[in-house]
């Protein structure tokens, strides 16, 4: 009676031992599941992350070429400001000129006017002056 005891208590053994095995693989298969997960998501991650920094290069690009662009506009407006100053100085000098001329005509005019010729040359035109 002792020995079918003494089987009767190994086979439930056997019989604990292999539903800890069977618990075991089943414990294993979820972790190799989760483990299948968490690389798919490690991988979207590095795509992401390689994309991130793709954009990164590309403004980093973007705002280098800002920079570039306006110390190109700066150099453009620094020109066109000079322009402006030798065109407002040559303006000066041509009113200046302009004066100096009209100052001259009027001096012809008024000489012009008192000589005998022109006074000669008016009566041809008009006649006779009326007083």
């Amino acid at each position: 009676f002792s020995i079918m005891a003494q089987q009767l208590d190994k086979l439930i053994s056997q019989k604990e031992q292999t539903q800890q095995l069977y618990d075991v693989r089943q414990q294993q298969e979820q972790i190799k599941k989760q483990l299948h997960i968490v690389r798919q998501q490690k991988k979207r991650t590095e795509h992401q992350l390689h994309d991130m920094r793709q954009q990164k290069q590309q403004i980093e690009q973007q705002l280098q070429d800002v920079k570039q662009n306006k110390a190109d506009m700066k150099e453009q407006i620094d020109v066109y400001e000079k322009r402006l100053q030798a065109t407002e100085s040559m303006l000066v000098n041509m009113q200046q000129k302009n004066k100096s001329l009209q100052q001259e005509l009027r001096t012809i005019v008024q000489q012009s006017d008192t000589s005998p010729i022109t006074q000669t040359a008016n009566f041809m035109e008009y006649g006779p002056e009326v007083h």
